[in-house]
């Protein structure tokens, strides 16, 4: 169960004993139901009916396409260990099956949302959840689709979606579709072009792939046709949870952007504490520079990564042999890294495994990028409603006990 879900199961619970605001949610929750089941049958791929386009399906490990996840621990501030994990969500995961659909003569409409020539919903840019494409507002953009053309592009493979912009999803969900724009452009649409709306660090995430700037085109977030919009299906896992590329696809990303900074052969020795200093009020660490000041004193060097050129990122982490940080995007990087410890800061009340799926993927079968690594989770103190702070000793014990060097 989501957070969100989570919210809202407690404030239904709040309203349950007040009769009048039984009725009212029996009405909002038949309301909700029948707009995912209308999304869901208008859909391309949820329902019976599906439109004119064509999927081309591209070659899948099928050994890389299951993922297990055992119970994430995360270690309180005084070393006891607890397993946290929400009731009822389950830890295997199957991977997406790996396609581009082809739309022609279709609908672009802002921020997000691809609709056939005959107004049916592509879920597949929404990586194909029928909630998340009422959230990010495709009734509306129905209603939109009979407005005025506005631009008119030709062959075009969008990297449109919710997310694009954080650096996470960008890098493990989005970035590995981009070997599918290269294989469905080489087959079948030698003049296509990436539909996206980018900033710099995606531009030159994509240079690293071999992507030069030419070969993308900036979403207008205008009623745009195109003549024809092809979408690849989801990477990795469907689920509640964040999880990453299946492991091809993240091998795919990691090898050509290692290999076009020359980083293959990179040694590993650099001790990295993640700041969240550039993160402003999302979720800081109210004793980070106690932190920080202790573990510089033990061979760690302090990053905050909004402050670092892409390049200079990917080099941080080509080279880590430690990293400690609290949860967050900049984690994204260890996509780059080869058996690293990981220790993870969790406010209590925000558990998540992304990260714990995350090395799992990259260490999955016959992949060596993680074997031998390691992943543990630390508890910090407090909330993110009250403020969170570390026990530095406790991190230090957890550093002594993981890395065996006397580090405390």
């Amino acid at each position: 169960m989501s957070n969100s879900e989570k919210r809202g199961e407690k404030f239904i619970a709040a309203l349950r004993p007040v009769p009048i605001c039984g009725n009212i949610l029996r009405f909002v929750r038949k309301r909700h139901r029948f707009k995912v089941a209308l999304v869901r049958s208008w859909s391309a791929t949820g329902g019976v009916r599906r439109f004119e386009s064509e999927l081309r399906h591209f070659a899948q490990d099928p050994s890389q396409r299951r993922l297990e996840l055992p119970q994430l621990v995360v270690r309180s501030s005084e070393g006891r260990s607890r397993g946290i994990v929400s009731a009822g969500r389950s830890l295997v995961f199957e991977a997406s099956s790996r396609y581009v659909r082809e739309v022609p003569e279709a609908h672009l409409l802002p921020p997000d949302i691809i609709l056939s020539q005959g107004r049916r919903f592509v879920t597949e840019n929404l990586n194909g959840e029928e909630a998340a494409a009422l959230k990010h507002g495709v009734l509306g953009a129905f209603v939109r689709s009979f407005s005025p053309v506005e631009d008119r592009l030709g062959a075009v493979f969008s990297l449109l979606g919710p997310s694009s912009h954080n650096y996470f999803h960008w890098l493990t969900q989005y970035l590995p579709r981009v070997e599918d724009f290269l294989l469905w452009r080489t087959v079948a649409a030698p003049n296509a072009k990436l539909l996206l709306a980018p900033g710099l660090w995606q531009i030159r995430l994509l240079e690293l792939l071999g992507v030069s700037r030419d070969l993308s085109v900036s979403y207008s977030l205008r009623h745009s046709m195109a003549e024809v919009a092809a979408v690849a299906s989801y990477p990795g896992y469907p689920g509640n949870l964040a999880l990453p590329a299946t492991p091809e696809r993240l091998t795919w990303v990691r090898s050509r952007i290692l290999t076009a900074l020359e980083l293959k052969e990179q040694p590993r020795t650099r001790r990295l504490f993640i700041s969240r200093r550039d993160s402003g009020a999302h979720r800081p660490i109210k004793n980070e520079e106690e932190i920080a000041r202790t573990l510089e004193r033990r061979g760690f060097q302090t990053v905050a990564l909004g402050n670092l050129e892409i390049d200079d990122q990917v080099r941080l982490f080509a080279a880590a042999r430690v990293v400690v940080a609290a949860h967050g995007a900049g984690l994204a990087n260890l996509v780059f890294s080869t058996a690293p410890t990981v220790i993870e800061l969790f406010p209590p009340d925000w558990v998540q495994p992304d990260f714990q799926a995350f090395q799992r993927a990259l260490a999955y079968q016959a992949l060596t990028l993680f074997t031998g690594g390691r992943h543990v989770g630390v508890s910090l103190q407090g909330s993110l409603q009250s403020g969170l702070r570390a026990d530095v000793e406790g991190l230090l014990r957890v550093l002594a006990e993981e890395l065996g060097d006397g580090i405390a």
